[in-house]
């Protein structure tokens, strides 16, 4: 196995991962009232972006 093939590989799995998250996310703020939805996804987007910077 080559590195190049590693690498795609990796590529590949966290572009699943991210894809089934952002699926979960719209689910969760879907579930929410109207009035709760912006909330709700302000909230999960401030996590994300602090477990990215973390």
């Amino acid at each position: 196995m080559t590195l190049d093939m590693l690498l795609r590989g990796i590529a590949w799995f966290l572009l699943g991962s991210w894809a089934f998250f952002a699926l979960r996310i719209l689910l969760y703020t879907s579930e929410q009232p109207a009035g709760e939805r912006a909330r709700a996804l302000r909230k999960i987007l401030l996590g994300l972006i602090a477990v990215a910077l973390g």
